[in-house]
């Protein structure tokens, strides 16, 4: 493993106890062993600026004794954190607005990641970076929330028209066009999904099923509803395999929750089996306990051991990271990684026929806005425009 690889992952270690902020001051490579310039740029990439600032601080204040960061570096990670915390404060109180707004019109709205994560997991909002403010709401009411937002002066992604959401949504026989309504006010983004995962990655549980067992978190003085902290890991797992676990910061929030989640492993386990998560949730488990070595339960272990398939994923992600790897893998990529992820030959079908390829997305409806009862006529729309596509590329060749 790099040096700078394995400083990052020491500085990132989670808690032992779920009371505690973290371990003990690390005991860190030798300065001259170090790639100070690869190391920033690795803490960049990866999200963890505020993990790691926070523990080379740490380190440095300690008795036993600390490693000198040339003032190059504290500078920049102090002014990224800086920028990150002014960032989450704004973000988090826009965040308690915009759902107290909802929940008087009577609109249920759940957060997930974002604020009410960092809250949980980390005991701080600005130890987590994040891009946007992730809201899941009922189908039922996507169109109500994005009229709410519309009216706290956000506007929906490239501000294209809203011809009719049931052309966005999709219907019984058509796939969604969007995952999700992206929508920007100044420097907040916030986004408004109707499910978990995507259309050709779904998560198995619904929003109803979600509301149902929802837990309250204590934000910016007021209570507000978050994910059943079983939900909230399994939910992790599946967007870090989604993912394929390319950054560092997925497989930190993965691990530190499961130290501040008081439930049973083996309630995680059966609830990840129930959910046919249970390989997605394997590898968070496996992860956590390559990197830090947090212990995991007989029943998890065994299933670890038996699962050959898990193992392999688990040393493709560690070997990745291990050399320093921060690009985003490609579509093809993902798509291999989540359907060996998948507990089912069932579940893997499934998620090719509904890959992206094959339906409608958003470029169909930028070329040609439709309203609701028109969505079908974009399984058209959609090969002419990538033959259209194809055939300009040939001619400017």
């Amino acid at each position: 493993m790099l040096p700078a690889v394995e400083l990052l992952v020491h500085c990132t270690r989670p808690p032992k106890e779920p009371t505690e902020d973290g371990p003990g001051p690390p005991r860190l490579q030798p300065p001259s062993e170090l790639d100070w310039g690869r190391f920033l740029a690795l803490t960049t990439d990866h999200g963890v600026a505020p993990l790691v600032h926070r523990r080379l601080r740490q380190s440095a204040d300690s008795s036993l004794g600390g490693i000198e960061v040339p003032e190059s570096v504290e500078e920049k990670l102090r002014n990224r954190v800086r920028s990150n915390a002014i960032r989450t404060l704004r973000d988090t109180d826009e965040l308690r607005q915009i759902l107290i707004g909802f929940e008087e019109e009577g609109l249920r709205a759940l957060p997930f990641k974002g604020p009410v994560l960092a809250a949980f997991t980390y005991g701080d909002v600005s130890l987590r970076e994040y891009g946007d403010l992730d809201v899941v709401v009922h189908r039922e009411d996507v169109t109500r929330a994005i009229d709410l937002l519309e009216e706290r002066g956000y506007s929906w992604e490239g501000s294209l028209p809203r011809k009719g959401d049931v052309a966005l949504l999709g219907g019984r026989f058509t796939m969604p066009i969007v995952n999700e309504y992206q929508l920007q006010r100044e420097e907040t983004t916030v986004e408004i999904r109707w499910h978990v995962g995507d259309m050709d990655r779904p998560f198995p549980l619904d929003f109803e099923a979600l509301w149902s067992r929802r837990d309250t978190i204590h934000l910016s003085g007021t209570e507000l509803p978050t994910l059943d902290p079983i939900d909230r890991l399994l939910v992790l797992a599946f967007h870090g395999t989604k993912h394929r676990w390319h950054l560092l910061k997925w497989i930190a929030d993965f691990a530190w929750t499961v130290v501040r989640t008081p439930a049973p492993w083996d309630e995680l386990l059966q609830r990840a089996q129930t959910h046919r998560l249970e390989r997605k949730f394997l590898l968070g488990a496996g992860l956590a306990n390559a990197l830090w070595d947090i212990d995991l339960p007989v029943s998890v272990d065994r299933r670890l051991r038996a699962d050959g398939r898990s193992r392999r994923l688990i040393e493709e992600i560690v070997s990745d990271l291990a050399r320093g790897r921060t690009t985003r893998p490609g579509g093809f990529e993902r798509i291999r990684y989540n359907a060996k992820a998948s507990d089912s030959p069932v579940e893997t079908f499934g998620s090719l026929i509904r890959s992206g390829p094959l339906h409608p997305s958003l470029p169909e409806y930028r070329l040609l806005p439709l309203s609701g009862p028109f969505h079908p006529i974009y399984y058209l729309v959609r090969p002419l425009r990538l033959l259209g596509g194809a055939a300009l590329r040939i001619l400017e060749r």
